[in-house]
């Protein structure tokens, strides 16, 4: 069941008997990959850099006289550039009305000698499942999220995704299906660019329909009388191994290859802190809390990240 835009009360937030579950499939990875809301970098601004870089000359054979190196050859100047990213406000609100944090006995569903109630403390089971939310919402945001700045107090800061931040190493499948050409296609144009395969920070990421696709296309089943089926975790490639990490938020149309070396999780802390959770005002016969986090994504150099996108 969804969640409710309403205060917690013995009509909207009933008792029921059985183990909890969690439906749906709500993995961090990348969130997990970048140290998690815990091992966030600290910034001291909505808006922070991520990178300043410069870019060589295409390498070219000097043809030096000796009477010109007497002189001097021409000075050369390198300008750089800044790339930037914004830090977004992530939020969740939980209030429980004291009818309902006090009653755990009253069931809806089923009579009381058919299980036991796992709840018995509301508050703290929806301060957890706000907590997973937002963790979920943090998670997609820092592969998906489009950027915006900041210009006024009513106007929503948001963090640049990766997918977004993606634009030199970026291959247009134009609804074709996803296959060993393309994906080689990718590295060669990465590595080209200056992307650093071969270190070992370099990741897949990838859902479910293109995990299975890449299985299809690189895997190879062992011989064996009690092992079927292949799970391809690791593809090697002519300029280095690449993990292969099953990431939901992405999109099923999208393949990204990301230096997790060069990326982290940025904070804006409040009072020091990454994360407040606290009780807000009272107003009534309640209790609100609010949970509250400043986060972006820094992820350094764009070229030294890809992706295949409009994959069928």
């Amino acid at each position: 069941m969804a969640s409710t835009s309403a205060v917690g009360t013995t009509q909207n937030n009933p008792n029921y008997l059985g183990m909890v579950f969690e439906s749906g499939q709500n993995a961090t990875p990348f969130l997990n990959m970048v140290g998690g809301m815990n091992g966030a970098r600290p910034v001291t601004s909505w808006n922070f850099a991520v990178n300043s870089s410069y870019a060589l000359d295409s390498a070219s054979q000097p043809a030096i006289t000796e009477d010109a190196s007497v002189t001097g050859v021409t000075t050369s100047t390198y300008a750089r550039s800044q790339a930037e990213n914004a830090i977004q406000i992530f939020q969740r609100r939980v209030d429980i009305s004291y009818a309902n944090e006090s009653d755990y006995s009253t069931l809806a569903g089923v009579p009381a000698w058919a299980g036991a109630n796992f709840v018995t403390d509301k508050r703290a089971e929806q301060l957890a499942v706000n907590m997973k939310q937002l963790a979920v919402d943090l998670d997609y945001s820092l592969i998906n999220g489009t950027y915006a700045q900041k210009t006024a107090s009513n106007v929503a800061s948001k963090t640049r995704g990766l997918t977004n931040a993606i634009s030199t190493n970026s291959i247009d499948a134009s609804a074709g299906a996803l296959s060993k050409t393309l994906f080689n296609s990718l590295t060669k144009t990465m590595v080209d660019n200056g992307a650093d395969l071969a270190s070992g920070n370099c990741v897949v990421l990838v859902n479910s329909s293109k995990k299975q696709e890449l299985t299809t296309i690189f895997g190879l089943q062992e011989r064996s009388n009690s092992v079927g089926g292949v799970n391809v975790e690791v593809i090697a490639t002519d300029f280095g191994n690449l993990n292969v990490v099953y990431a939901p938020a992405v999109a099923q149309t999208e393949v990204i290859v990301a230096d997790m070396s060069i990326c982290s999780l940025a904070v804006l802390p409040v009072r020091g802190q990454a994360l407040i959770v606290e009780q807000l005002a009272k107003t009534g016969a309640s209790d609100p809390y609010s949970i509250y986090g400043q986060f972006g994504l820094d992820y350094g150099l764009e070229s030294k990240h890809g992706k295949l996108t409009n994959l069928a």
